[in-house]
Parts: C-alpha cells; structure tokens; sequence
C-alpha cells in the first residue's frame, strides 16, 4: 500500500485522512493538499494516468462548451445582422440558439467544476449531453434519419458518439481517482 504524506510547518506528517495536523491542530492548507494529491500522482502511477484522463476531458468539455457558446454567438449575430437570412422577431425564434448558448455555458461550469468533484461534473455534463441530444430527436424524429442522408450528417453523428465517449471516459477516470485516493486513505489510517 502506498503511504503519502506531507510535512507540516510544525515537522508532523500530514496523511490524506488528515483535516489538520495530528501534531499541531492546525488545518491543512489547499497548498498542503494539493502537495498531498502531487505526490500521490508519482507514486501511484495509475492515479496520475486517472488524473491526467480527468484533466484531458475537463479540457475538452470547455473547448466543448466555448464552442456551443461561440457559434450560438455568431449564428444569433448573422440572423441579426442580416435579417433576410431567417428574421430574428422573438424570443422563440431565438430559443435554440440561446438553448445552445446555454448548454455551452453549463458545460464550461461542469469542467470548472471537475477540480473539485470531478464525478459529479462529469455526471452531471454527461446528462445535460444525452438529454439535450435525445431531445433533438424526440422533437424532430426525422432528424434523427436525415442525418445518415449526408457527409455533414454522419459526421455530426460521429462527433455526438465522440462527446458521449469522452465524457463517459472522464467519468470512469474520476470514479478511479476516488477509489485510489479512499484506498491510500485507508492505508494511512491502518
């Protein structure tokens, strides 16, 4: 079992079970831990691969969700600006563009959030993804088909089944991050 610690100010050691120091009393720093959680991703090899799958998906779902966010931006602009395109008169005219915008801007909180509970995160983005995906196609069944008509189509398809992938990925390596820090903690308090 692998034991990582830190030293306190004081001289004591500082384990992952610890809130504060067993000598001193005094309440561990983020810095601490965060020194705590580096050591640990060079001992463990398996928990640094876990972490750096964790911090690769929490990159992609915020390039993810500043795209969504970007492109609803544009397209609402284009419309705007040019208003022969497809007139922009309400606020439903405009719902899918600001449900994208929206959807965008959940995923970027879902990546932020990843630093500090990576499971939910990726849950949580992981269900706002299938739920907004399979509604698209509730809503327009036929959408669903016409995709496979084309190239743009299919590709689209791909890159949902990449996304689903990813964060499905990000998940499970978070799960794997939880369950080897609870072990070394466990090990600790042995």
């Amino acid at each position: 079992m692998i034991q990582v610690s830190v030293p306190c100010p004081c001289g004591a050691d500082i384990a992952f079970r610890d809130a504060a120091c067993p000598a001193c009393k005094t309440p561990v720093s983020r810095a601490l831990r965060d020194d705590l959680e580096a050591r640990l991703e060079h001992a463990h090899t398996e928990y640094g691969e876990a972490k750096q799958s964790v911090r690769r998906a929490a990159t992609a779902m915020i390039v993810l969700g500043a795209l969504y966010v970007v492109f609803a931006l544009l397209i609402y602009y284009l419309l705007v600006s040019d208003p022969g395109l497809a007139p922009v008169d309400s606020l439903g005219d405009a719902a899918p563009l600001l449900t994208n915008g929206l959807l965008g801007l959940l995923l970027i909180a879902c990546a932020v959030g990843s630093r500090r509970s990576p499971i939910a995160a990726f849950a949580v983005a992981l269900a706002l993804w299938l739920v907004t995906q399979t509604l698209v196609y509730v809503a327009l069944p036929a959408q669903f088909f016409l995709e496979f008509l084309s190239a743009r189509g299919i590709a689209g398809l791909f890159a949902k089944v990449i996304v689903v992938v990813m964060l499905v990925r990000g998940l499970l390596a978070a799960r794997r991050v939880d369950e080897i820090r609870r072990d070394v903690e466990r090990g600790a308090a042995a």
